[in-house]
């Protein structure tokens, strides 16, 4: 993760009294990176204060999947996997029935709106 030359160029522009300061956060940095605090993939970005200090200033993790994901479990394509001779068959089984027609409730006037407070009544 730190690369000599990193470390190198880091010290040019350091004042000399704070190189042990620098110094002990580089191991600091070290030991905290053998421990894998992140997973495989995860970028941490580093940055150095005046005084010696480093600081952690991003970290980017690696792309998880979507718990959105609605490809698991259905098709991308449901159109792709149905058969034209199935959808043909069910469709010439309407054809020959005919389509009937189907009223549910009665309205005695059809002037007046429905009584209920889903309705606006303005009259």
């Amino acid at each position: 993760m730190l690369t000599l030359e990193w470390i190198i160029a880091v010290l040019k522009t350091l004042p000399v009294w704070a190189w042990p300061i620098f110094f002990w956060d580089v191991l600091g940095i070290l030991a905290w990176c053998s421990t894998e605090p992140y997973p495989e993939g995860t970028l941490v970005t580093l940055g150095v204060t005046w005084r010696g200090r480093i600081q952690i200033t991003a970290v980017y993790k690696p792309d998880q999947p979507d718990p959105c994901d609605w490809t698991r479990h259905a098709p991308r394509a449901p159109w792709a996997d149905l058969d034209p001779a199935v959808i043909a068959a069910g469709l010439e089984a309407y054809r020959q029935v005919g389509w009937k027609w189907a009223v549910s409730g009665t309205f005695s006037d059809w002037g007046r709106t429905l009584p209920g407070p889903g309705f606006l009544d303005s009259g």
